[in-house]
């Protein structure tokens, strides 16, 4: 756990993730990356096309994800509800 995130949680339930899918779709970078030798890998933002259907809103943008992405997309989804159940029941 982040040291944030000890520290969050010494007053209060602290929830915390890390996004770590390098071959995720990028939607707000630009692809190839500026630098031809650098890689965004799981870069910030990346997880929300994985909570939410953002094809509906950006379709230009984004690419359907693909069987085992929406597996991750499905158990991403179970996780950050069950989250906020407990975290709204304390």
């Amino acid at each position: 756990m982040s040291s944030a995130a000890k520290q969050f949680a010494l007053n209060s339930p602290a929830y915390v993730y890390e996004f770590s899918d390098q071959d995720a779709p990028e939607l707000f970078l630009s692809v190839p990356s500026a630098g031809p030798s650098f890689q965004y890998h799981a870069a910030h933002a990346s997880e929300l096309q994985f909570l939410w259907n953002l094809q509906l809103s950006m379709p230009a943008s984004t690419a359907p994800l693909t069987a085992d992405e929406q597996a991750l997309s499905a158990t991403m989804v179970k996780y950050t509800a069950r989250i906020t159940t407990v975290a709204c029941s304390s």
